[in-house]
């Protein structure tokens, strides 16, 4: 198997953090404790503090004798002398329980009791004063007294109906509104979030002079953020943030509308926010969560680089549940800059200080992402290292299973195929993810067949194909699985497999394999017709193949065992121009036996001069040569007959070459003007022949040779030979015109003469005698005997009319004339091996590639939250991406 990225290797783009960034910042949010920075937690509820009432105005009416009593008790009570004016209150209970005022002094004691520090006094008071007259001012306040006790005694649900009471019943807006307030901040202390939260937006709703609005709407967006409705919370919070002048209150506004912002998706007005934060000169205790949540973002958005500086600047106040992951995020974020030594180092850190929660597992695992990267080769020690220690320490962690991915992979891009096998078969499927799974089975079979397990890797195979047979993988799988059936001799099996390759994936890369094995394993079985045709439905299907001049080759070399010679001179004409390198020799002399076979004498002449200018290792037959040397001098094309008879004679040893073919190729290299190897073959002929007519011939030949070299002597010792082992007849003739054309070249005219004149007279051969008349009086013209030169013209004309003084002009006519009398059998063309291997090798298996979506082995440019190895379905991949 775009890389794509590598997700082992840890270098890509963060997309299962991207993807769930809401549930980062939800986990941020609770785990940096934010309900204890709230003050809705009893111990850090203000008390509440009772406000006087002052009671109904008496008028100008003068007071009853009674009531003088009464007005006593108020003095004491407006002079702070609480303990004398409650004495003096109840005093006054006591004589007047009807008294129309009586409510007013039941409150007022209760006030003096409350001064006084008697709670349970002031309680029954107030309790009395709301059982007793249930409506009204009075009421109102003492429902509030009691409330607040209650409250400030965290008695919050006996609160409740004492802050409804004041609410309903006071008159003071004030008083009324702060009664709701604290009403509501009992429900969400008896965790009735949803009664609390429409109270509390009720006195937020209340605008102008609200001194409780801030705080009101602040518990609003706090409750909102618990209920889980973050888009109502971040607008509640946006607001107060907007509105509030309390540096405290600000802080938090602006803090969590930023986290809150990030939780929505919103990163841009998140980085605002907590920008904003940041700037503050008092951001109080929200500094850490507003870092975090700027690393947050930054990640999310793959701005590595300011989560570095964030870092480098110093991480202030971060929570202690968070820091783990910061940690990680700013790691990750070295790591995806390639600054795989400061990433090397955060990592550890974590893995020290955190080594029994899961940021420290992950981080170990992250340092083997970052030897990767670096390509040290120590990753499978470091990862044994850590699958050890992991083991140990945690061994369900999936960690570990990721670990030993890393290192099966590293195995794996080396082809160290047994210790990749081993670490992929560790791997546990259930702790990594199912994206994962078809890779590693894929990957574990195609190293067991690497090794001597090949058929523990068909079976691996096999259940790839079962499982994943949809996976783009499947079509590699099937070729592997062929290819190892053929390695095994399974040809039938291997047929089958590739059979369904090239079927059911004709576009892919393994077809085009697969029709290569399919015809090479035609060829080991000697089923050449099913070769020819499975190589040219390789060409059909794939015309730009890279096997192509293999193709071609293999169809020109079957056409050839076929001896269908006539089609395999094109196919292996191409394998030879397409691979040269591979092909040359191979191919030319398959098509130099082809055109033999077929007794082409020129194209054959030209394939072999063609060939024998090459470096070659197989030389070509001999009978070859010996056949184009014979038909080439047949021919008359004497200095090509030489160059072959040359290539099929053997001067080493004389005897292996036939007799007659020495006198052929002493003509023929006399006849091109190589009169020293002329000289050397007829030597060897006439040592090896006894004939004497036979003999004389190849003298009077070796003359004419030693007669064109200059060596004058020789010649005229050749031809007194040929004389003596023919006192007469035609070669008697041919040797005394030898003697004369080697006086002619000695300008020894009149002896020239002589001999000529001997022939005219004592033969009578139509063409011997005209020729000899003819020299004759050529050799007496140049010794300036005009008339003796004349008279043999006469003679000449008038009994051979017909002769063409050019017919004289070859000095080798008389040679040319009696060579067939010296014939040399040839025999007919025959079947030659051609020395080369009979069947095809096997095509290397095809490399296979990283899958499409996973980038192959090149790493994204950041890692996601929770990377895990991606193996590549390829020998060649370097490790499996993030």
């Amino acid at each position: 198997m775009k890389a794509a990225g590598n997700k082992l290797t840890g270098k890509g783009a963060p997309r299962a953090f991207r993807k769930d960034s809401s549930v980062g910042i939800s986990i941020l949010i609770a785990a940096a404790g934010l309900a204890a920075l709230s003050p809705v937690s009893a111990q850090d509820a203000p008390p509440i503090k009772a406000k006087p009432i002052t009671p109904p105005a008496a008028g100008n009416t003068p007071a009853p004798p009674q009531e003088e009593m009464l007005q006593y008790a108020d003095l004491l009570y407006s002079h702070n002398q609480f303990d004398v004016a409650a004495r003096q209150y109840r005093i006054f209970l006591s004589e007047h329980p009807k008294s129309p005022n009586a409510e007013a002094a039941w409150f007022r004691l209760g006030e003096c009791y409350l001064k006084e520090s008697q709670i349970d006094e002031a309680k029954k008071s107030f309790s009395y004063v709301v059982q007793t007259y249930q409506k009204g001012t009075f009421v109102g306040s003492a429902a509030y007294r009691l409330a607040a006790m209650e409250f400030n005694g965290k008695n919050y649900e006996a609160a409740l109906p004492f802050f409804e009471i004041a609410q309903r019943e006071l008159t003071n807006p004030e008083i009324k509104l702060q009664a709701n307030f604290y009403y509501a901040r009992c429900l969400q202390l008896l965790e009735k979030k949803d009664i609390a939260l429409v109270v509390y937006q009720e006195v937020a709703a209340i605008e102008g002079e609200n001194a409780l609005r801030e705080p009101a709407l602040l518990e609003v967006a706090r409750l909102l953020l618990d209920l889980g409705q973050p888009e109502k919370s971040f607008k509640a919070y946006s607001e107060l943030a907007g509105i509030s002048n309390d540096p405290d209150v600000r802080a938090e506004a602006l803090a969590k509308s930023g986290l809150l912002a990030a939780e929505l998706g919103k990163s841009k007005e998140s980085n605002e926010y907590l920008e904003m934060v940041m700037k503050l000169e008092e951001p109080g205790p929200w500094l850490g969560l507003v870092q975090v949540g700027l690393v947050y973002n930054h990640y999310t958005a793959g701005e590595y680089p300011e989560i570095i500086a964030i870092y480098e600047n110093g991480l202030q106040g971060v929570p202690d549940a968070s820091k783990p992951r910061v940690l990680l995020l700013v790691g990750h974020a070295y790591r995806a800059e390639g600054k795989y030594e400061e990433a090397l180092g955060v990592y550890d850190e974590v893995e020290k200080q955190y080594r029994n929660q899961s940021e420290g597992a992950e981080a170990g695992f992250r340092k083997l992402q970052c030897y990767h990267l670096k390509g040290d080769a120590g990753l499978p020690v470091y990862a044994a290292h850590y699958i050890e220690e992991q083991s140990e320490a945690n061994p369900d962690s999936h960690f570990l299973d990721m670990a030993l991915l890393m290192k099966a992979e590293f195995h794996f891009a080396k082809e160290q195929w047994a210790e990749a096998a081993d670490a992929y078969s560790k791997v546990r499927p259930t702790k990594i993810d199912q994206e994962y799974h078809a890779i590693r089975l894929y990957k574990l079979g195609w190293a067991q067949t690497e090794t001597a397990n090949r058929q523990e890797g068909i079976v691996t195979l096999s259940q790839f194909l079962e499982e994943y047979g949809d996976s783009d993988l499947a079509g590699s799988a099937l070729a592997k699985r062929a290819s190892t059936y053929q390695v095994l001799g399974d040809f039938g099996n291997a047929i089958t497999d590739f059979k369904k390759v090239a079927n059911d994936y004709p576009n892919g890369e393994s077809a085009e394999y697969a029709l290569q094995q399919i015809a090479l394993m035609h060829a080991q079985e000697r089923d050449i017709p099913a070769m020819i045709a499975a190589y040219e439905d390789l060409l059909k299907k794939f015309p730009k193949t890279s096997g192509a001049a293999e193709a071609h080759y293999w169809i020109g070399s079957g056409h050839f065992d076929q001896k269908e010679y006539e089609a395999a001179i094109e196919p292996l004409s191409f394998a030879r121009k397409e691979n040269p390198e591979g092909y040359e020799e191979k191919a030319s002399l398959r098509i130099i036996l082809a055109l033999y076979q077929m007794a082409k004498v020129n194209d054959l002449a030209k394939e072999a001069t063609r060939y024998l200018g090459t470096e070659h290792t197989i030389e070509i037959p001999q009978q070859v040569f010996t056949f184009l040397g014979v038909r080439l001098y047949e021919r008359g094309d004497y200095k090509q007959a030489a160059f072959f008879l040359g290539k099929s004679a053997t001067p080493e040893e004389p005897a292996r070459t036939k007799t007659p073919m020495w006198d052929m190729l002493g003509k023929s290299r006399l006849y091109s003007g190589d009169y020293k190897g002329a000289l050397e073959a007829f030597q060897i002929y006439i040592r090896l022949t006894e004939h004497p007519t036979l003999r004389a011939r190849a003298y009077v030949a070796e003359g004419y040779a030693h007669l064109g070299a200059k060596q004058y002597e020789e010649a005229d010792t050749a031809a007194k030979e040929a004389l003596r082992l023919q006192k007469q007849g035609r070669v008697n003739g041919i040797a005394r015109e030898l003697l004369g054309d080697l006086y002619s070249a000695k300008k020894e005219y009149d002896q020239a003469a002589t001999q000529y004149l001997i022939i005219s007279q004592i033969f009578a051969d139509p063409t011997l005698t005209p020729r000899a008349l003819f020299k004759a009086a050529k050799a007496y013209e140049a010794a300036g005997d005009r008339a003796k030169a004349q008279e043999q013209l006469t003679l000449l004309q008038q009994h051979f009319p017909n002769f063409k003084t050019e017919d004289a002009g070859d000095p080798y006519t008389n040679l040319k004339e009696t060579q067939s009398d010296t014939p040399l059998r040839l025999d007919p063309p025959t079947e030659v091996n051609p020395e080369a291997e009979a069947t095809p090798a096997p095509a290397p298996a095809p490399k296979a590639k990283p899958a499409a979506d996973n980038g192959g082995a090149t790493a994204e440019k950041a890692p996601p939250e929770n990377a895990s190895p991606v193996p590549t379905p390829a020998p060649t991949a370097t490790g499996p991406e993030e």
